[in-house]
């Protein structure tokens, strides 16, 4: 395996970890930045975009494509004549694909929900459209990870047949 494959993703992943927290300023209509006051308040009123709601979400995100990847890793050891449908895995992918093409797809989709969360909060517009995303995503991973259980309890490798992995 390529060692971007691992690195690129992880790279992005502490991008959108640290990268949220540079400080931002705002330009006023005069065309000046607006600096914190010498007290450290800030000249315009502040947003706090990732509550508690916010990482809620986002836990149940990366908890439910956990559940996908681990449930699909089983599968592929219980029924070896399936293969995986995304074709961003190939057939039978390893746990390290998996976990670094869909941990960077995942960590992308929380950076944009981020990303429309602030601009929600800032314009008054669309305030809610990123939980949206959020369900989705969720919802999708843990309805395929219940469909990769079904697979992998269906299975043919509880008797230890040989050509199972």
């Amino acid at each position: 395996m390529h060692k971007s494959a691992v690195a690129i993703p992880f790279f992005f992943f502490l991008l959108m970890i640290f990268g949220l927290n540079a400080p931002v300023y705002a330009q006023s209509a005069d065309g000046t930045e607006a600096r914190p006051h010498a007290d450290g308040s800030s000249p315009n009123k502040h947003f706090k975009f990732a509550d508690k709601k916010f990482w809620a979400l986002a836990g149940l995100q990366v908890a439910a494509t956990f559940a996908d990847f681990e449930t699909t890793q089983w599968a592929q050891r219980n029924a070896p004549l399936g293969a995986e449908q995304n074709p961003l895995f190939g057939g039978h992918p390893g746990r390290p694909r998996m976990y670094a093409i869909g941990g960077a797809l995942t960590a992308g989709q929380i950076l944009l929900q981020y990303r429309s969360k602030s601009f929600g909060e800032r314009t008054g517009k669309l305030k809610k459209a990123w939980i949206v995303g959020a369900l989705l995503n969720t919802g999708l991973h843990t309805f395929l990870a219940v469909h990769n259980a079904r697979i992998a309890g269906q299975g043919d490798c509880g008797n230890s047949k040989p050509n199972c992995r």
